[in-house]
């Protein structure tokens, strides 16, 4: 699983962004974080990790990349950790012929924000139609 994803999916589990998703990545997602925290013992880096990056609502890079690696390797070491990140990913990442999208923004955004993988016909953002 590439970087992107994960960081996209640690990100949604600290709770940016998640609105975008259907009702059933949500519930994945929302499952992934209850087994993590299940997983990451209190006071563990882990598990500072996961409260940090939720703190920030994941909009912190650093503390959003931190996390995607605990997470990363509590799926390969826990087999309910690892089902739940197969079941999230595919949320993250859209297959489309040979073409992988991975929809991600970090950083603060000013102004209007798209993330596609093909659009096709007109499209106006930001000015009138006049």
């Amino acid at each position: 699983m590439g970087d992107e994803v994960m960081l996209a999916m640690a990100a949604a589990v600290a709770g940016k962004a998640t609105e975008m998703l259907t009702q059933g990545a949500k519930d994945s997602v929302t499952a992934l974080r209850k087994a993590l925290r299940r997983r990451f013992a209190e006071g563990t880096p882990e598990r500072e990790a996961l409260d940090e990056a939720r703190d920030g609502d994941g909009e912190d890079e650093v503390l959003v990349g931190r996390l995607a690696g605990h997470i990363r390797d509590a799926a390969e070491q826990d087999e309910t950790v690892r089902g739940l990140v197969v079941q999230v990913a595919p949320h993250f990442t859209e297959q489309d012929g040979d073409t992988v999208v991975n929809n991600n923004a970090s950083g603060t955004v000013s102004g209007t924000l798209v993330q596609a993988g093909t659009i096709e016909g007109g499209v106006n953002i930001g000015r009138s139609r006049g």
